[in-house]
């Protein structure tokens, strides 16, 4: 007689394990934990198999009779249930891996090296922000230009043409990364090369030589506070760059020098 689901959840652990059997080889395996699993027994090349379906209730008792029909089908043509469901789980396993976001990290990883700690750190925040929300989980050969165009876009309407094109080379270098390792033989942003509009660069303006005297003195004399008076002398005398400047340390600088 076949299951139902009445027995199914009266059925109660005992010391050792038994089996409530269903019909053609399937069969749900009480534990003594109380833990309910579905079974499949089969025979192919005169050998007996099982095949672990599931748990219940997350399988149910129509959704394990389904499994196990598609699983005879399997062994009808000649395939082994317990194979097919192996091979589809590295087929899922290879999938996570060979995923753009995966791949990115690991282009990512190998070309730490040649960067500095706040390059390969803007590098990863960019592609966090702009790419793998939208291309992070696609497989690699699944991308196409027009998703790539799409990611690109979306920066452009920001006003930031060159972090775009920026973000097509970095995409087009994850890409040849995995043409490296054989992943891969294809590039949908090489061919968007020269296709983003260049941006005009805007020169800001300078202050005239004749007025370095008068902005010198109103540097002295003006209502602004000293530290801010200092940071500009210093400024005018190192021509440092605003980041470095603001992220001086002592030991950088070298008083007997004067460095």
């Amino acid at each position: 007689m076949k299951l139902n689901d009445q027995q199914i959840k009266k059925a109660k652990p005992h010391e050792k394990p038994y089996k409530l059997t269903d019909d053609k080889g399937l069969y749900l395996l009480v534990k003594p934990n109380g833990g309910k699993y579905w079974r499949l027994d089969y025979t192919i090349d005169g050998k007996r198999q099982t095949l672990s379906i599931g748990t219940y209730p997350t399988i149910t008792l129509s959704q394990a009779r389904e499994i196990a029909m598609n699983a005879r089908k399997q062994k009808a043509n000649g395939i082994s249930p317990s194979q097919a469901k192996q091979q589809a789980k590295a087929e899922r396993r290879a999938a996570q891996l060979n995923t753009f976001q995966a791949i990115a990290m690991q282009w990512h990883t190998a070309n730490l090296h040649r960067w500095k700690d706040h390059n390969a750190a803007r590098i990863f925040n960019q592609l966090k922000k702009d790419v793998f929300p939208y291309l992070g989980s696609k497989q690699l050969n699944e991308i196409s230009v027009a998703d790539v165009k799409a990611v690109l876009a979306r920066v452009v309407e920001r006003n930031a043409t060159a972090t775009a094109e920026k973000i097509r080379q970095w995409i087009a270098a994850i890409y040849a990364h995995a043409a490296i390792l054989e992943m891969t033989d294809r590039n949908p942003a090489a061919v968007l090369r020269g296709t983003l509009a260049r941006t005009q660069p805007q020169h800001l303006p300078a202050l005239p030589e004749s007025e370095l005297t008068e902005f010198y003195f109103r540097l002295l004399t003006g209502n602004i506070t000293q530290q801010s008076r200092i940071a500009m002398l210093l400024l005018m005398l190192t021509f440092a760059r605003s980041t470095e400047f603001r992220g001086g340390q002592w030991q950088e600088i070298d008083f007997t020098a004067r460095t």
